[in-house]
């Protein structure tokens, strides 16, 4: 059985990849947040330190015992600090490296989407986190291991029915537009939102180990099939009218000009605080279902050579809304 050492195993990849690698025994590196599975094994660390945060004789013990790196903790809540940011996604990084080059096994690194292609796909500069995850790249790139970058969109739920262990960013606007909170949105040229279900990216990458993929980079992203913003809030408001139990206005859409010259002035200025940080917060997720051009993807490929099949973008969306429903169902 093969060892692999996970780490982000508490993150939304991370979890999703436990229950796909169900044939491996998982060395989970934990800085805080314990996981559990049949074939998971705990090791408390911490990545941006030197040795993993490790004793001498731990880090000798863990380098002679896994057979692949999978790395996929990181930051991705790019309203903490920049310097975090960069410990955690890009010194982390460098010492993940470190252990791959020192046992001399291959590393899957899991970076974003949005971390290469922000310039020609977007309108919006690239934040911290962003910047982060294109440093990190480097940083794998410049290694002389034996890598394999993958690079998913907006992480979702389950396809099946849309589980996640933590709502994201994506999540949080969805449910402003099924409760009608958000009576405006910033709308581009194209406005496409690319988002892939936690469970296809987890077999996306078993794939990949199972195969013994090496030295390419692959795009799990839905490319021409992502949705555009307009298709997804019109499926927002109708499963709220079917499932929600009361109507939802349809968000008033504006370009982005209109609303920091005339809406974002007048508007912002008058809403009680709580509720202007929820705009801020929403707003700020913007730059993430506002793509003017479709990603790449790899997934045409991986169908082909894996028979790794995409599921329906509209089912997913919709057993997403679904699982959100349930959760503040049982909260209220």
């Amino acid at each position: 059985m093969k060892t692999i050492l996970l780490t982000g195993a508490s993150g939304v990849v991370g979890r999703a990849l436990i229950d796909q690698l169900t044939d491996t025994h998982l060395l989970c590196l934990v800085h805080r947040t314990p996981v559990r599975g049949d074939n998971v094994t705990l090791l408390a660390g911490d990545i941006t330190r030197p040795r993993l945060g490790l004793t001498r004789s731990e880090y000798n013990e863990l380098a002679g015992r896994i057979d692949l790196v999978v790395h996929a903790a990181a930051i991705t809540d790019f309203e903490q600090p920049a310097d975090a940011i960069a410990a955690t996604n890009i010194e982390g990084t460098r010492q993940i490296v470190t252990l791959a080059r020192t046992v001399g096994v291959p590393l899957i690194y899991i970076g974003t989407a949005f971390a290469q292609t922000r310039s020609s796909i977007t309108r919006f500069d690239a934040n911290a986190y962003e910047s982060s995850k294109r440093a990190a790249e480097d940083v794998v790139r410049a290694s002389d291991l034996s890598t394999v970058i993958v690079r998913p969109s907006i992480v979702v739920g389950d396809s099946r029915n849309g589980a996640i262990g933590r709502f994201q960013g994506f999540h949080f606007v969805l449910g402003m537009w099924m409760r009608g909170l958000l009576p405006i949105a910033t709308i581009g040229t194209r406005s496409l939102i690319d988002y892939v279900p936690q469970d296809l990216v987890a077999r996306a990458i078993a794939a990949l180990i199972t195969h013994g993929a090496r030295g390419d980079e692959y795009w799990i992203t839905l490319g021409d099939r992502a949705l555009s913003l307009e298709r997804i809030i019109e499926i927002c408001v109708a499963h709220a009218q079917v499932h929600g139990g009361r109507p939802v206005a349809r968000p008033r859409l504006y370009s982005f000009e209109t609303f920091d010259r005339l809406i974002r002035p007048v508007f912002f200025n008058a809403l009680p605080a709580p509720l202007r940080a929820s705009f801020e917060r929403a707003m700020s997720v913007g730059r993430y279902i506002n793509i003017d051009q479709p990603f790449p993807t790899s997934l045409p490929e991986l169908e082909a050579e894996f028979g790794l099949a995409l599921p329906s973008p509209v089912e997913t969306l919709n057993r997403n809304l679904d699982f959100w429903l349930q959760h503040h169902a049982r909260a209220a």
